[in-house]
This record gives C-alpha cells, structure tokens and sequence, in this order.
C-alpha cells in the first residue's frame, strides 16, 4: 500500500511514534510465542495443549484460516488506487484505524502462523526429524563427516530399534541398502569407533535418546531417520550449528523448541525492519503475506533451530538496499548465501542492481557493495572452514551436494539428464511436468522420462525469463531487482524443495519499491501523482498503480486458492507441485511483463525546481 505521506504530512515525531507502536504486533507475537512454549513445551515430554485443539478441530484448519486472510489484503490492494480511499487513509482518524486493522492482522496471522500451525503439526512444538538432521547432525559433524552419519546412528543404543530389514540410505553411494548390510560392514564399525572418543560416544548416544524420546516417554527412532538425504548444511551453517549446539549441551526436545525461539525473534525483527524501512503500512500488509504463505516451510521443517537464519539474513539484506546502506545489504545477502547457497541468486540481483547505478554514474553503491561482499565473503569463508575438516569442509559439501540434487538413479534408466523430482518441488520444472506429479506420486523412472521431454523447453524458457528479469534489474530500484531477480531465477532456474521458497513472503515489496523513474520514487510511491492527474504522458507510466494493484490482487488470491485446496485435500505435494508451479510461475511471468511496460524505454521527465533563479 501506498506509504507516501502527502506535502501537509504530520511532523518526523508522529511518525516516530508510528514506527513505534508498528513494532507492537511483532513483539506481542514474540512474547506470546515464548510464553507458550516454555509453558506447554518447556519439558521433553509435553504435547499440544488441549486448549488449542479445542480451537483448531485440525491441524488444516489453520490453512483455511491463513486463506481467509487473504481476502481483505487483496481487497485493499485494489482499493488504494483509488484517490478518494488514499486521501481518506491519510486523515487522522482513518490512519488510526487503519494502523489498528493492519496491526490486528499481523498480531492474529503471526500467531496462527509461528506457534498453532506448527503446534498442531505434531505432539510437540520441536521438529523431531529436521532438527535430527540439522541440530544433531552439524554437532558431531567432525566425527561422522556427511558419509558416516547414518552409519553410526544405527550403531546406538537407540538405533539397535530399527529392523534389520529397514530400508536405509548408504550415504558413501547414495543408495537404498538395508539397516542389516550396513551393520555388518566392517570398514563402517571401525570408522565408527575410531572417530568418537568414549566421552563423545556417549554424548552422541544422549543426544539421539533426547531427540527421540516423544511426549510420551518412548525412547523410538522412526525408520525415515535412516534413509532421508543426510546432513546437507553449507560449511558455514554447520559451524553456526556446531558452535551453537555445543555451548547448549545435552540436546532433547524441549531445549530444541528453546532454541527455535531464536528463529521466532529474529522473524519478528525482520518485520519490524520492514516497517522501518518501507513504512509502517507497506511493512504490516506485507508481514500479512509472510505469515500466510503459502510457499513456506514452518509446518515442514519449522520448530527445527536455525532453518529460519538465511530468510532472516536475506530479508535485513533488502532492508539495507531500501536505505541505501549498499555494504551492509551486501553483508546480508553474503550470509544468507553462506547459511543456504540459494540465496547467490539474490545477491547476483543486487549486484545487477548496483550495477546499473553505475550505468548512470553512480559508482559509489558497486564500489561499497563489493567490498562489502569481499569482506565479509572471506570472514565466512574461514568461519566455513574452522571446524571439522578444515578447508576440505568445501569439497567434501560440493561433492555431498552434487549426490543429494541428483537423488537416486532407479536401475535401468538410460543414460542421460537425470534431474531429481523431490516430494515438494516447486518451480518451472514442476509446471512443465504435471503428469506424473500432480499428486507427488509415481515411479521415478516415469519421473526421469518426464523431465527428459521437456528438459529442452525447460531451458530455453528458464533462460529466457531469468534474462529478461537480469536486464529489468539495472532500472528498478536495488530492493525490488534483488527480489525480482533472485525469485524469477530460482524459480526458473532451480525448481528445488518446496519450503526454500518461504522468500516468496517478499515479493509485495516489488510492488512498493519497484520501478524507478528518473531514480528518484517508486511506482506506489508515485501512484498519487498519477491518480492526481499525473504529470508525464506516458502510457506505461500512467497505469502502473492499477497494475500494481491487479499484480498485488492477484498474489493474494493466487496464495488463498493455493492454501483452501491444502485444506481441502490435505495434499502438500499437489499444492508445490502442481498449484504453486503454475500459479507463481504465471505471476512471475505477469510481473516480468508489467515491469517491462513500466520500465522499459520510458521516463518521467525531469520536472523544473520551482526554487531555481528566474532569469
């Protein structure tokens, strides 16, 4: 929404107690999640509290709740373009309650979002197989290495509970293999016993019985623990996680939904910073979205510590490219590369952006922005390589990382691309491939076949979207090429594991922050100047606030469809890949297209100071 205050704008001190009382819905939601879980997941073996299932009768309840939600944003971005309704906003009282409508929305989507969506997902509020492998995992990565992991694990005291005959993954071949052959490799036993001290064996084998012990008292490992993709932290992340997990001690499951608090407050923090940045009414509206998107991870991964740290990173990294804090937006996206390695794709947008500033001769912005990036790049690079094996952390990752995206090669497949299709894709891969993934399911080898037909449109097309959003870059604003760039690549480019795409929750920002005429406002910025008659003849120019607004209308009921046909088939798989696929990619595509009309060769003319000397 339109944040641009009017010439008769109230003095700075209102609008500092505006930035204020915008951080309120945030800390309350902080507040009220902490509370929370040291009350009813404070111990190990705590559940969900029954009055919070007397509230939800489901755990998908809550989706068709997140779905409503969207309604009356999508409304509100239709309606500010409007010169009677943004007038009225800017009244006194209407700001009031408007400030009182937004902050509700947040208060209630923040907390249906960070504590009942995860709470309901399981007994308890910690992720117990996410947190396995990227809490546990990252702590003893120095003994077992990625290879070894499951290895030593089924070598525990509480991994002698899985069956012989159990399914498990051989992480040195990346294989399906049983958890019985594993046991009777020899080389595996001894690497086992030679890597752990006694003291530190002992530690690992706590730790996994802290994990596993569920509300009920049952120290039970789940067969999946075995057989999933292992521990694919970036060197930089297992060093956060090592250092972190080993200053706390002994892990169980209520210190690890302690520990998840961190992602909480630094959510909360990151919206705050939005406000900040952009205003308090673009700030909330767009808090609204991350907390009912659709394409996020909490209740997948959520309640695991850390997962949330390269969002976090990224977001505060947009925020600094609003202020023009160029080397402190590159520190961010730099560490949110460092946590994740995705999000490269938002610092090349950056850097795009930086660029084009110096296309127009503004070459301070690129020359702060990559030093920025070399310090604190090499900062990270060492903390990657401070612990476990050194630099070979690097290599050992890299050749991890080149195993777990090509997933398992089913016997007989011929030869040629193979692609890996996991559960919850979400991409233009997923778009193009609706067959044999419409509802997650099918066998892999009709999944390779089908990525092989279209693997050549899938290129070309991929290509084609990521240069047209590469060359849109070096004209909008830095915050909203960031974002535009990183998001139309990953998508077209990646096509990764769904919950990677929580980053979606920015994309309203391009809409407040996007196009940059003459390097001065942005479209919404501009959007009264329009409605009020304009000031330039330029037909792209004139129509960007309905444009906007229709992009922004489209977003939201595009996220509630997504969200009312979980709840309705309880399919998650089918929501990433079939109706995010296509719904996104098609938004993506209009975004590209409207930024182009906008952008693309037009300009506001320069308008005469009316404070110049008149000859």
């Amino acid at each position: 929404m339109n944040d641009a205050p009017p010439e008769d704008a109230p003095a700075s001190a209102a609008a500092r107690r505006w930035r204020l009382w915008s951080a309120l819905p945030f800390v309350l939601i902080a507040i009220f999640v902490t509370w929370r879980v040291l009350v009813d997941h404070g111990s190990p073996r705590a559940k969900a509290p029954e009055w919070l299932l007397r509230i939800f009768e489901d755990r998908w309840q809550a989706y068709r709740f997140m779905a409503w939600l969207c309604i009356p944003m999508a409304l509100l971005a239709v309606a500010r373009v409007s010169a009677r309704v943004r007038a009225w906003c800017w009244r006194a009282g209407a700001s009031r309650l408007l400030a009182l409508g937004l902050g509700a929305m947040v208060l209630v989507a923040g907390l249906n979002y960070a504590y009942a969506a995860r709470a309901l997902r399981q007994a308890g509020f910690a992720h117990q197989h996410d947190s396995y492998h990227y809490t546990l995992a990252p702590k003893y990565l120095a003994q077992t290495g990625y290879d070894d992991f499951y290895a030593c694990v089924i070598r525990t005291r509480i991994g002698a509970q899985i069956s012989n005959r159990a399914r498990m993954r051989d992480l040195h071949r990346y294989e399906n293999t049983s958890a019985g052959e594993r046991r009777r490799d020899a080389k595996e036993s001894r690497r086992c016993r030679e890597s752990f001290s006694p003291a530190r064996w002992e530690s690992f084998q706590r730790d996994l019985e802290g994990i596993w012990t569920n509300w009920a008292g049952q120290a039970r490992i789940a067969p999946s623990a075995v057989r999933d993709n292992g521990y694919n932290g970036t060197p930089f992340h297992a060093y956060v996680m090592t250092a972190w997990t080993r200053a706390l001690g002994p892990l169980d499951l209520g210190r690890i939904a302690r520990m998840f608090l961190a992602d909480i407050w630094g959510l909360c923090a990151l919206g705050w910073a939005l406000c900040l940045a952009f205003g308090w009414r673009v700030g909330l509206g767009c808090a609204v979205f991350a907390f009912v998107n659709a394409a996020d991870r909490i209740d997948i991964v959520g309640g695991s510590p850390g997962r949330y740290f390269w969002y976090i990173a990224l977001g505060l990294g947009v925020v600094a490219l609003v202020r023009e804090r160029w080397a402190r937006a590159s520190v961010g996206l730099t560490t949110a590369t460092a946590l994740v390695a995705m999000p490269f794709l938002f610092w090349l947008g950056g850097l795009l952006a930086v660029a084009g500033e110096a296309l127009r001769r503004n070459f301070a912005p690129i020359r702060r922005f990559a030093l920025g990036s070399a310090v604190s790049g090499a900062i990270l690079l060492g903390l990657g390589a401070a612990h476990a094996s050194g630099t070979r952390n690097y290599v050992n990752w890299a050749d991890n990382m080149q195993m777990h995206t090509q997933g398992l090669i089913p016997r007989g497949v011929t030869p040629g691309p193979v692609s890996s299709t996991p559960g919850f894709g979400l991409g233009l891969k997923f778009a193009l491939m609706q067959g044999p993934l419409e509802n997650g399911k099918g066998p892999r080898l009709v999944r390779i076949e089908a990525y092989r037909s279209i693997r050549p449109w899938l290129i070309g097309l991929g290509l084609a979207m990521t240069a047209v959003a590469a060359a849109l870059a070096s004209r909008l604003r830095p915050a909203a090429a960031t974002v535009l760039f990183g998001m139309v690549a990953f998508y077209a480019l990646q096509g990764t594991v769904g919950y990677y795409f929580v980053c979606a929750s920015l994309l309203p920002l391009i809409l407040a922050a996007g196009w940059r005429p003459g390097g001065k406002v942005g479209v919404m910025e501009a959007a009264p100047v329009f409605a009020q008659g304009g000031r330039t003849n330029a037909a792209g120019v004139r129509h960007a606030p309905w444009l906007c607004a229709l992009l922004e209308f489209a977003l939201y009921l595009g996220n509630a469809a997504a969200l009312w046909d979980l709840a309705a088939t309880e399919n998650r798989m089918r929501m990433y890949n079939r109706n995010l696929s296509v719904g996104l990619g098609v938004w993506l595509a209009l975004a590209l297209v409207v930024f182009a009309v906008m952008v693309w060769p037009r300009r506001i003319p320069a308008q005469p100071d009316e404070n110049a000397p008149t000859s």
